[in-house]
């Protein structure tokens, strides 16, 4: 299946389907997967959906357009160690992807212009990705790079980050809110100098911290409803974070954070019980011994 749409598939429908794959936070493996063939009702063999991306990428580099090649590239940095497992696909994509969103000189026209906020964000997300894994991409051109320093973030605070900040001051916990995780970051000092990178300044915002100490390098993430998936059927949601969440936390743990989650649904049963402090004495405890 997953042959026949890379081979046959319109670059949309590819792109889209490794949308899919990274925002359920399917996480793909070097080997063969298992999926339902719905015809017969049993287990058929298929080959890794991102390996046939990468065995296939030069049809994608002729084909794709620029917002079809971003949405790969960042469906590929989702995947667990997916920069590693698929650098041979994410490397010529992302070098497509620049040379495609830059003019070719003051007379020509790139595709600069067609990008949107959110394709920008992700450019930022992919970069910041890639470094953590080790994996030095072709620098965005200064007029590319003015444009993603320029991005806005979505970040809206919400009440209960707030509600929990306070109840940890009581309990003595240090903290701030919305730290970026990337700044003081010594691996990312590290990835600037050998890559002579100039990164967004603000690549920090989408990947802020909730609560953090940044001195015991403790990351409290609270992760409201839309971290989670959906059941398909019913609408409801469930316990399963997304793919985006996932990659976050990942990201973070690689820059040396350790991150502690809270699921709104543990939270707002912890207020109906009256045991907030409690619920967050338990998971701090691990961390920190003087509470």
């Amino acid at each position: 299946v997953g042959a026949k749409l890379v081979k046959d598939g319109s670059t949309q429908a590819i792109a889209n389907a490794a949308w899919a794959f990274a925002s359920v936070g399917y996480e793909s493996k070097k080997e063969n997967l298992k999926i339902i063939d719905k015809q017969n009702n049993n287990n058929a063999p298929c080959l890794a959906f991102f390996r046939e991306i990468q065995d296939n990428v030069h049809l994608l580099l002729e084909n794709a357009n620029v917002q079809e090649i971003i949405t790969l590239c960042y469906s590929i940095v989702l995947q667990k160690d997916g920069c590693k497992h698929y650098e041979d696909a994410l490397r010529p994509l992302w070098n497509r992807a620049m040379q495609l969103a830059t003019p070719t000189s003051s007379k020509t026209q790139g595709h600069e212009d067609t990008l949107t906020d959110y394709d920008l964000r992700q450019l930022i997300q992919i970069e910041l990705f890639a470094i953590s894994d080790a994996i030095y991409l072709q620098k965005p051109s200064p007029q590319l790079r003015k444009r993603v320093d320029n991005v806005g973030w979505d970040n809206v605070q919400n009440a209960s980050p707030n509600d929990i900040s306070t109840e940890l001051k009581e309990l003595g916990f240090s903290h701030e809110q919305e730290v970026s995780p990337i700044q003081s970051s010594h691996k990312e000092r590290e990835c600037k100098d050998k890559n002579n990178s100039n990164t967004s300044g603000k690549d920090g915002s989408f990947f802020a911290i909730d609560l953090a100490n940044e001195e015991k390098r403790i990351a409290i993430e609270y992760n409201g409803s839309p971290h989670f998936l959906r059941d398909i059927d019913t609408g409801d949601i469930g316990r399963v974070e997304d793919g985006a969440t996932k990659a976050k936390r990942r990201f973070l743990e690689k820059n040396g954070w350790d991150v502690i989650s809270i699921d709104y649904q543990d939270w707002i049963e912890a207020e109906n019980q009256g045991n907030t402090k409690d619920f967050l004495m338990n998971k701090l405890r691990k961390y920190v011994s003087n509470l």
